[in-house]
């Protein structure tokens, strides 16, 4: 599990990023950090990843600067206010709060709700979908413990917490559930 950080907004602009240890500036060379903040916005607000993927449609020719763009976007959008909270991102997990922007409730700003003040399109959280996807895959609790490089404890608890989120009784009901969900 990685660190929690906080982030916020500096004036000129720059994303921070706060684990605890060190400030340092979110940047193009963060990449493990850029791309689990990805998979979070993918899985859990895709209509802010579809919109994003448009605004940056022009730098595709350099995939590792479109994404920082991507990723950078959203932090300063939704995560960027230096608080109390002290934890924006961890294990997967975004907390969104309410950035000040001068463009908020403005007709200015054409992508409020959508990648400012996204609204959540999985009930799961991205370990969670990691697991349920493996799951589907035929994978066995332990073959997913491997494979995760988690603990067999963590995936018992993560499908138990599937089960009372979508309200299923077994893991073949979640299976089923997850290739509908990717149908």
């Amino acid at each position: 599990m990685r660190n929690p950080v906080e982030f916020y907004n500096t004036p000129s602009g720059y994303v921070m990023v706060d684990d605890g240890n060190q400030i340092s500036r979110l940047s193009e060379s963060s990449r493990d950090m850029i791309d689990d903040i990805l998979d979070t916005i993918r899985e859990c607000y895709s209509d802010a990843y579809h919109a994003l993927e448009q605004c940056y449609a022009s730098s595709s020719k350099n995939p590792r600067y479109k994404t920082y763009k991507m990723v950078n976007r959203f932090i300063r959008c939704n995560c960027g206010e230096f608080d109390t909270q002290k934890t924006d991102f961890i294990d997967g997990n975004l907390n969104l709060e309410q950035v000040h922007c001068p463009l908020r409730g403005t007709k200015d700003c054409e992508y409020e709700n959508i990648i400012c003040n996204p609204k959540r399109t999985s009930v799961l959280g991205v370990r969670q979908m990691q697991i349920a996807a493996a799951l589907a895959e035929g994978l066995t609790p332990q073959e997913i413990s491997d494979k995760l490089f988690i603990s067999i404890h963590t995936v018992h608890n993560t499908l138990q917490a599937i089960k009372i989120k979508l309200g299923l009784k077994n893991t073949s009901q979640i299976i089923t559930w997850y290739n509908n969900l990717n149908l």
